[in-house]
């Protein structure tokens, strides 16, 4: 087996990014980060039905248990192990971060969405979207 770490281009709104596989220190870094974040709203699932308000409301909660220095970290993560194209150049995200997306706030979640999609895919498993994954996690208790 060779130890590197593997990386794959993928389409994000209009831009291309490079996300490169979290080493493993730094997935679980995130992966503590999110279920921190979302423990509460997960428990909110495990009490009601999977309807939409039910979802919206555990994502609520997911969002209150999120802190500014949580969102740092886990963009801060992120940016490292992501590369963007754009204006003619293949830019490191972690150099470009406060520029780029300044007024760009939806591809900033979109790309923090696809950072955590291609990171976490093993962990995800079946599960392809959040409503999916939410879905087995109360399908378990």
């Amino acid at each position: 087996m060779a130890l590197g770490l593997p990386s794959e281009e993928r389409e994000v709104g209009e831009f291309t990014f490079t996300f490169t596989k979290l080493t493993a220190t730094e997935a679980r870094k995130v992966q503590l980060i999110l279920m921190r974040a979302l423990g509460p709203g997960v428990a909110a699932l495990g009490q009601g039905s999977l309807s939409e308000g039910a979802l919206g409301d555990a994502l609520s909660k997911a969002m209150k248990g999120l802190k500014d220095e949580d969102v740092d970290q886990l963009v801060k993560l992120l940016a490292g192990s992501s590369r963007v194209s754009f204006d003619g150049g293949n830019k490191l995200v972690r150099d470009v971060y406060d520029l780029f997306f300044a007024g760009k706030m939806l591809l900033h979640w979109k790309w923090i969405g696809a950072a955590l999609a291609y990171n976490f895919s093993d962990f995800l498993g079946e599960a392809g979207n959040l409503g999916d994954l939410l879905g087995m996690v109360k399908g378990s208790q």
